[in-house]
């Protein structure tokens, strides 16, 4: 599932449609109307977590990808496979589409307004605030910190890579209750998560956690390879709620030993 970067790298990209008149929206697999769009200025494109926002100067359609869909932008009009279409805005010349993507709705700027409230802060939104962040994970206490730092209600954006990586670079245990690390530990995490995610987009390639040459992924997807800074074995273990889908992590127990 495409995490908080690449959907800002990806806002980043669309922005040369940005201030078009919209020509057609299409929802092939939504019943939603689209009538009174068409006519209205793409006014902006932006990300929010993991959240792709087209706003119409004031009602929006919001597109999460999970781990099928793509958007792309081509020239209009879209002739490309329909049965894959999710969303397809034109605009003169182009049509930004949406393919595989489970989800698309449509929403008025208070319906968008309050479906973005219910989200944490934003690791790369120009106003983060890291205090905040630290509080919504701190009132999860009794959740394993990986768990909490990939709740999207606490931090918007952050998923099994960066979680990872991030939990690696900060040496912190990733099945540790949020209750057992201290506040200074909390806000140091989510600052780096937002220096290193912020600095993948201003870069427009990934940026590693680690501060030293080596390669680009500390220990995401490296079970069973040796740990880049102690030599020791890498692990996955799942790790989710009771009734979720367990989710991987992947961490060293050398350089992250247990809390508890």
């Amino acid at each position: 599932m495409p995490e908080g970067d690449t959907l800002h790298l990806l806002a980043n990209k669309l922005a040369p449609v940005v201030g078009s008149e919209v020509v057609a929206v299409v929802l092939p697999r939504s019943d939603q109307p689209t009538r009174g769009l068409p006519g209205r200025k793409l006014d902006a494109v932006f990300a929010r977590g993991k959240n792709l926002v087209f706003s119409l100067g004031g009602p929006a359609i919001l597109v999460h990808l999970k781990m099928t869909g793509s958007v792309r932008l081509a020239p209009a009009p879209w002739r490309g496979p329909l049965a894959q279409l999710s969303l397809a805005i034109e605009v003169p010349g182009r049509v930004v589409v949406a393919l595989r993507a489970p989800t698309v709705k449509v929403f008025s700027a208070r319906g968008l307004a309050e479906q973005l409230a219910r989200l944490g802060p934003d690791p790369i939104a120009d106003d983060f605030d890291a205090d905040e962040a630290v509080r919504r994970l701190r009132a999860r206490s009794e959740t394993a910190l990986a768990i909490a730092l990939t709740d999207q209600a606490a931090i918007a954006g952050i998923g099994n890579e960066w979680k990872s990586e991030l939990l690696f670079d900060q040496r912190l245990d990733p099945f540790a209750r949020v209750a057992e690390f201290t506040d200074a530990e909390l806000g140091a995490l989510v600052r780096r998560a937002s220096e290193v995610m912020r600095a993948t987009v201003a870069s427009g390639r990934f940026e590693r956690v680690m501060r030293r040459p080596g390669p680009p992924l500390a220990v995401y997807d490296r079970a069973g390879q040796p740990c880049l800074d102690c030599g020791g074995r890498v692990i996955m273990e799942r790790q989710g709620r009771s009734g979720e889908n367990p989710r991987s992590t992947y961490y060293c127990h050398h350089c992250q030993p247990r809390r508890s």
